[in-house]
């Protein structure tokens, strides 16, 4: 029998993966990391259940406020795990997918709390937001 986290891993195709860093090293539970979030959102989305595409927008609604409560540091540390799990995911749309909408949540927050930072990042075409946050 499996547990609640093995079958959602199940369910979005990530069994026997390593799927989030982020629950390992801050203690979230497959229900609040937001990239599972996404990643379990997307796979319901390309199912089009109407039924459960109303509980994704609620469990996306929940990742956006878990990013917002995060430290600055945590979020800058969060987009960077997400630059290898970006080139590892190719050719798996589902997760592509998930890990490129937590991007957009980090991204949203640092440009949130510091639109300069933000912007200097972005026209400096640099991999990571470290320099400009931290």
């Amino acid at each position: 029998m499996n547990t609640p986290e093995q079958n959602h891993y199940l369910q979005v195709g990530l069994a026997n993966k390593k799927h989030c860093d982020m629950k390992n090293r801050i203690g979230y539970t497959f229900e609040e990391c937001p990239e599972c979030i996404a990643d379990h959102g997307q796979a319901q989305i390309n199912q089009g259940d109407e039924t459960m595409n109303a509980k994704v927008t609620e469990l996306k609604n929940k990742a956006q406020k878990i990013v917002k409560a995060q430290s600055l540091e945590i979020l800058v540390e969060s987009f960077e795990m997400t630059n290898e799990k970006m080139e590892a995911a190719r050719g798996n749309d589902n997760e592509y997918l998930a890990i490129a909408e937590t991007r957009e949540w980090i991204m949203n927050e640092l440009e949130t709390r510091n639109p300069e930072a933000f912007e200097k990042w972005v026209d400096g075409n640099e991999d990571s937001p470290r320099k400009f946050f931290i």
